[in-house]
């Protein structure tokens, strides 16, 4: 990802086979900015049930059929996972859920961006966070409070984890215009988390060229 950005573009990367797409954000777009907030509450992914998600989502492509060495959900169809999900454990359907649900929102939040409608994005990331917490059940009280706050920023259109939501960041799609409105959601959030809180920071961040040497 960090290596193939675009100016005004975002990456989408299949990862069955590694294949790079751009979708480009539309000309008539009205002007939008993202920003990156940091909790405070670091991350450490080994220290958190992530390698957890991703033996059940292994499971539960198994189950359903995948006979890959290592199971995928990638190699399920959707049609499959609706007829056959009730073979599963109610746990393992939340994981499935999770992913079918999320490549949708991935191909609509392209149309979105190629018809440049921030609004209709930020309502799937919103939906995204909703189903990583409820389904995948990501995050920590305190991404999730912030995640709260945002939800009632002025001008915010969306916001989500950032990675894997245990701790770190969390992205936001906005108006150029909300940089206060982002902050006084965040100086409520370090009242009520104020030592994780104290090192919350904000980003303004931008679609731009992959890393390189200039």
């Amino acid at each position: 990802t960090i290596l193939n950005g675009k100016e005004r573009a975002l990456v989408m990367i299949d990862c069955k086979d590694g294949a790079v797409r751009y979708h480009r954000v539309a000309r008539r777009t009205p002007p939008f900015t993202w920003f990156l907030v940091d909790s405070g509450v670091p991350r450490q992914l080994k220290e958190t049930p992530y390698n957890d998600r991703v033996a059940e989502c292994r499971e539960a492509a198994r189950r359903l059929g995948s006979e890959a060495e290592v199971p995928a959900l990638a190699h399920i169809a959707p049609e499959t996972y609706r007829r056959r999900r009730k073979e599963l454990p109610p746990t393992l359907v939340r994981r499935a859920e999770h992913y079918f649900s999320e490549v949708k929102r991935v191909k609509l939040g392209s149309q979105a961006l190629s018809s440049g409608d921030m609004v209709a994005l930020g309502r799937l990331m919103w939906a995204s966070a909703d189903i990583l917490t409820q389904n995948f059940e990501c995050g920590t009280p305190e991404t999730r409070a912030l995640l709260s706050e945002l939800r009632s920023g002025e001008g915010v259109f969306g916001a989500s984890y950032a990675g894997a939501g245990w701790g770190g960041m969390v992205q936001v799609l906005a108006e150029p215009t909300a940089r206060g409105s982002v902050e006084r959601c965040v100086a409520v959030y370090r009242d009520l988390h104020p030592v994780p809180g104290s090192s919350s920071t904000i980003y303004e961040v931008g679609m731009g060229p992959g890393a390189h040497i200039s």
